[in-house]
């Protein structure tokens, strides 16, 4: 179940190299959490301050811990931001962590009557319910046993006026109760000692969502919470907290990472020396005749207590010093030069890769009527570096040197395609012979409306990129049902419809991603991975967006909300022993991603023991 505790993304921070374990402020939330009074702690920093660092090693310290990190590449069903996916996410860790608070015996119904003699204007009912909302977390029990002598009127064992039994209807009023606040009560009716907390990593990141219900909405209209549920919440110090901030002072407890206090300046200090006793720094330092410890004093002070201000100094350092540019790295060296701010020391790391091509042209295809319908030249930055930095920043995941290639329309060589990947190589983390862009801050900064006005020659269009990536999986098909998805590779399989969903604010792209979801698709998928847990995930995208257009496209969510039901119901259906043989088979991604749509938590947590 790692992916339903975040498990790669925590061990992702805490065994990078040189990650630092900030203890004195573990401990100041910790300590802040033990306070009666208080039901949230909301832990504040600027960009690159190491909040999500700080949550991913919370969450490894407390493994009871619940947790959900936000992201803006994040669009699947079970981690977008909206309040019904962070319910279900919680509901399901929930019933993983305290399987006897779910038990089926805290929702049993038993009636029993005996009746002589039903006349014809008599009416008898066992159980009469208006609205059953049933629970995805419970077994629901109801049972009627009726004894009548005689029955000439009208006799019923269970009358149901509307019942909400595919857990995407249920309404996030209820769904609350049934996913977090009712367990909690029943855990503190267990055991008076036992703390729910759950960690919400980037709440500012809600800003690029746009779900129905929004998480932070949820958190500010909140009901009263059970005595032992706390929250911790991490965001950037932004706007949108102070209807939040109003509504919940009297629970409400701020941690700020204060930048310029000792602690910080202490927690720099580690990471840097770390970083600048290992090769080729002390390399590079030494051969420039600078003093290691004056250097690290300097680097401190320019990062202004911002953690990846110095890891973004360093890599370009390094970097440089790996690809034997000594003029470039005796600048970088020079931290005179350096500019204060984590976005003006991205532009100027932009500026020195653009001084050094810009006597280059390379030809590429330029959009127009069709996909691509011409080729033009054009100088280097704007040509090579922009399309591949372009399509980095919307990447859902690592690309090849092909993709890059293929998805950025460039015709040049393989030589200056991998000169240019070399180049850049500073932005980029090598992962398993693919690239990706190495801090979510860089390609927030390349694509974000603050660069278009301030730095425009180095801001990109994000909407551009995700157009040109869907563009060359449609190629010249008039339609995704006759696009040839057998030959198509991973990636298009996995990641196409959240290029559609990010741009569904037009209705072309719209349609385009309910299109998607078409047999010929599914079977594709279906063949590849074995599993219809990824294709739920592309229906989960064409149900939000429906949602959020819902007078025109109710069709469309009802649509996808059938397709679903009936893909969970087989799921369902299928012996857990059949999951078992396939991990005995060694297909257990295909065993885990069947398990994951059981609709039955006790069923689907069975399949995963």
């Amino acid at each position: 179940m790692d992916d339903l505790f975040y498990q790669s993304l925590i061990r992702e921070y805490v065994t990078a190299p040189h990650f630092v374990r900030r203890l004195w402020l573990s401990e100041q939330v910790t300590a802040t959490l033990a306070d009666p009074q208080c039901r949230f702690v909301l832990l504040t920093g600027e960009p690159g301050s190491g909040k999500t660092a700080l949550m991913a090693g919370l969450a490894y310290e407390h493994p009871d811990w619940l947790r959900y990190f936000i992201r803006r590449d994040t669009q699947t069903p079970l981690s977008s931001g909206d309040t019904r996916s962070f319910l279900f996410a919680l509901g399901y860790q929930l019933a993983a962590l305290h399987p006897q608070i779910f038990r089926p015996a805290n929702l049993q119904i038993v009636v029993r009557q005996r009746v002589g003699e039903l006349k014809a204007t008599g009416k008898v009912a066992g159980i009469t319910i208006d609205d059953l909302q049933v629970s995805p977390f419970y077994r629901l029990a109801l049972q009627v046993e009726q004894e009548v002598d005689f029955v000439a009127g009208e006799l019923e064992g269970i009358s149901i006026r509307r019942m909400v039994s595919e857990k995407r209807f249920l309404e996030p009023d209820n769904l609350q109760y049934l996913a977090l606040l009712d367990p909690a009560r029943a855990l503190l009716k267990a055991d008076k000692k036992a703390q729910i907390v759950v960690l919400v990593d980037a709440l500012d990141e809600l800003r690029h969502h746009q779900a129905s219900e929004n998480l932070l909405n949820w958190l500010t209209n909140l009901p009263e919470l059970p005595a032992n549920l706390r929250f911790v919440l991490a965001s950037r110090p932004e706007d949108l907290l102070e209807p939040f901030r109003r509504r919940q002072q009297a629970w409400l407890r701020e941690v700020q990472i204060d930048t310029t206090s000792d602690k910080v300046i202490v927690d720099l200090r580690t990471y840097a020396h770390a970083a600048l006793q290992e090769e080729p720094l002390r390399s590079a330092l030494a051969g420039e005749t600078i003093d290691a410890q004056a250097f690290e004093s300097a680097a401190i002070r320019k990062a202004d207590g911002n953690f990846q201000y110095l890891a973004a100094l360093l890599r370009a350092l390094q970097g440089a010093q790996e690809a034997g540019d000594q003029a470039r790295l005796h600048g970088l060296l020079r931290l005179e030069r350096l500019p204060p701010g984590l976005g003006a020391l991205y532009a100027f790391f932009l500026s020195l890769i653009k001084e050094a091509v810009n006597r280059q042209a390379f030809e590429v295809e330029l959009p127009g009527a069709g996909p691509f319908t011409q080729t033009g030249l054009l100088p280097a930055w704007e040509g090579l570096y922009q399309p591949i930095l372009g399509v980095l920043a919307v990447a859902r995941e690592r690309l090849s040197a092909r993709q890059i290639k293929d998805f950025a329309g460039l015709r040049t060589a393989d030589y200056w395609l991998q000169s240019a990947i070399n180049l850049l190589g500073q932005f980029l983390d090598r992962v398993d012979g693919g690239y990706r862009l190495y801090h979510s801050t860089f390609p927030e900064f390349i694509t974000s409306p603050a660069t278009q006005e301030n730095y425009p020659q180095y801001y990109l269009d994000a909407a551009t990129w995700h157009k040109r990536i869907a563009a060359w999986y449609r190629g010249t098909a008039p339609a995704w049902s006759q696009v040839s998805w057998q030959s198509a590779d991973d990636y298009g399989l996995l990641h196409l419809s959240e290029h559609l969903y990010a741009l569904q604010e037009n209705e072309v792209y719209r349609r385009e991603l309910y299109g998607l979801i078409c047999k010929s698709f599914y079977e594709a998928k279906q063949a590849r991975f074995g599993t219809p847990q990824s294709f739920t995930a592309d229906l989960g995208l064409a149900i939000e967006a429906a949602q959020a257009h819902r007078m025109a496209e109710l069709p469309q969510e009802l649509r996808g909300r059938l397709i679903y039901a009936r893909i969970s119901s087989l799921s369902t259906a299928l012996p857990v022993d059949a999951l078992c043989a396939l991990v005995w088979l060694g297909r257990t991604k295909q065993a885990l991603g069947t398990a994951a749509l059981i609709g039955d938590v006790y069923l689907q947590l069975n399949a995963y023991r």
